[in-house]
């Protein structure tokens, strides 16, 4: 099969360490299908799939692959059903054959969630036949019977329709100004084992200014079709999230001023929820491994500092702790897991209760000039903290990136046991950087002088039948909700060897860690964007608009 150029491109990586082969899916856009591949990249099925309700060409919810049924849901080309039901193929990877159709509601637009565990699938049907894609949401006479939203649960171990969930009435009659026209929204988030599915519905002036009518949180569980609870988030909502352990719904939004978030806590069993008010803008959240308080970085303009609140689930009663920077992120990193707290300038261990490390890892210099000392035995970053990763035990490797996001060539290796920069390695000489900067140069002022050419062939349908493949991979282990895993870094299990790719030069390079230093550099082809072992440990998935993929024994390509 002919894949052509590909002219956006979306990566994304299911788990399905349980299969003894591994598997690929492709997203091919002409004809609109996914492509079933093997370890070698051969296509062995093609399925159609929908073209509706894509943005930009780009749509990763078109199908969705269940690690517990090791079957793969693709939903298929509505065709102007105009109120007849949609249609999901079930295929099985391993032949390429649809074994079943599953029926499910009506509608232009259908959306696929499965569950962590790969039990439940939902699939959100609805918009009438005259709709088209519109991110800023759907007039509700799109939204009439038999195209108002629904959601089917499917069992992936039956492949039945077990439920059917309503979500638009019961948001509808809390809207105030029923009667005139407003634009309807809703976004789906559902717990590990597919228990409850939580559905965040709101309404806007349908105007050119979005002006918030109502916005309201309802949770589904069980087999009726009405909510079993709603939450009335208190103001906008900046982001929610569920525990680890299913039992909350943690919702983060906006209060009566700027300087005040409101933290609404949901127990999903009874329905009960407790708000905490955070006084200051928040930054970012996380919760502990045991899932009993939520960590949230709040900034406190007035003061000008930041600080970190630790919220009790069971309570909602908060703690503070000083920060002496705006962190940059929360990780966990090591052996253990530890949650660790990073800004520029240093990085702290943070406990399951809330408890700062004493002692810090300096990645650059001190402010303060009673650091003296440990200043002159340190080795710094003279960069920004990027992708870090653990290496294995109490060791992790981070990528030294610029103020705008951009990689310096450079990685750092990190002791989390003796809370030190053990040694930064590069991975590309200053020869090598003059010269991708010249080049990158010369091709922004060429990009420049063909700018008003490319924008006429654009709008003359320049880009007609630039189509290509979005690459799924099976083999791997599963990735937080919050986004991808090793975009650019990547480690071999016993941490031995750790590789990391440059999309400047189109390489991987491997580096010994132990010794600290470059042994290798692997070319790669130049779509590569994504690096990611196999769950098995052999291979080094290298994915892009090509599959190639890395032995990890030799290191040596082998495709």
């Amino acid at each position: 099969m002919k894949i052509i150029r590909p002219f956006f491109r979306i990566v994304v990586m299911l788990c399905v360490c349980q299969l003894a082969f591994p598997q690929t899916f492709a997203i091919q856009d002409k004809p609109r299908a996914v492509v079933v591949m093997d370890d070698t990249g051969k296509a062995i099925a093609s399925i159609p799939a929908d073209t509706a309700y894509q943005f930009s060409g780009l749509d990763y919810q078109s199908f969705a692959f269940s690690q517990f049924s090791h079957m793969l849901y693709v939903r298929n080309p509505d065709e102007k059903s105009k109120g007849s039901p949609r249609i999901l193929s079930v295929v099985n990877p391993a032949t390429g054959h649809v074994d079943r159709e599953i029926t499910v509601g009506a509608g232009k637009y259908a959306r696929l969630l499965m569950s962590k565990d790969g039990r439940r699938l939902f699939c959100y049907t609805g918009i009438s036949e005259m709709g088209y894609l519109l991110p800023w949401g759907a007039p509700t006479h799109w939204l009439r019977p038999p195209f108002d939203p629904k959601i089917s649960v499917i069992d992936t171990g039956s492949n039945k329709v077990i439920a059917i969930y309503e979500p638009f009435p019961a948001f509808r009659d809390a809207v105030p100004k029923k009667d005139e026209k407003w634009l309807f929204y809703s976004d789906l988030l559902t717990t590990a084992n597919g228990g409850h599915m939580i559905v965040l519905c709101w309404a806007d002036e349908d105007k050119r200014k979005p002006h918030l009518l109502a916005q309201r949180i309802n949770v589904f569980s069980g087999q009726s079709p009405s909510p079993a609870f709603a939450i009335d988030p208190g103001g906008p909502v900046r982001h929610w999230t569920i525990t680890e352990d299913g039992r909350f719904l943690v919702v983060e939004g906006e209060g009566p001023t700027q300087e005040v978030t409101i933290l609404s806590i949901a127990r999903l069993e009874t329905g009960a929820v407790k708000r905490a008010e955070l006084s200051g803008t928040l930054r970012m959240t996380a919760l502990s491994r045991d899932s009993q308080s939520v960590f949230v970085a709040v900034d406190k303009e007035k003061k000008g500092s930041t600080v970190l609140d630790i919220v009790d689930l069971e309570s909602g009663k908060v703690s503070e702790r000083p920060l002496i920077d705006r962190p940059a992120g929360f990780l966990r990193l090591g052996s253990q897991q530890a949650m660790w707290v990073i800004n520029n300038q240093e990085m702290r261990s943070l406990s399951e209760t809330g408890e700062l490390g004493d002692k810090p890892i300096l990645l650059n210099k001190p402010r303060k000039r009673e650091e003296q000392d440990r200043e002159a035995e340190s080795v710094f970053l003279d960069g920004y903290p990027g992708e870090t990763i653990s290496v294995a035990g109490d060791r992790a490797a981070m990528l030294i990136v610029g103020a705008n996001g951009a990689t310096r060539h450079r990685v750092a290796l990190l002791d989390l046991k003796q809370l030190q920069v053990d040694t930064i390695v590069r991975t590309m000489t200053a020869a090598e950087e003059n010269r991708i900067r010249a080049a990158n140069m010369s091709k922004f002022l060429l990009e420049s002088a063909l700018q008003g050419a490319v924008a006429r062939g654009l709008m003359a349908g320049a880009t007609h039948g630039m189509t290509g493949p979005y690459v799924y991979n099976l083999m791997l282990p599963a990735i937080p909700l919050a986004g991808f895993t090793n975009e650019m870094l990547a480690a071999r299990s016993d941490g031995k060897y750790l590789y990391a790719l440059d999309t400047d030069s189109h390489e991987v390079t491997v580096i010994d860690v132990s010794a600290g230093t470059v042994l290798k550099r692997i070319p790669v082809d130049h779509s590569i964007a994504l690096l990611q072992p196999t769950a098995d440990g052999k291979h080094l998935l290298c994915l892009g608009k090509q599959f190639q993929r890395i032995n990890l024994d030799s290191n040596n390509l082998e495709n």
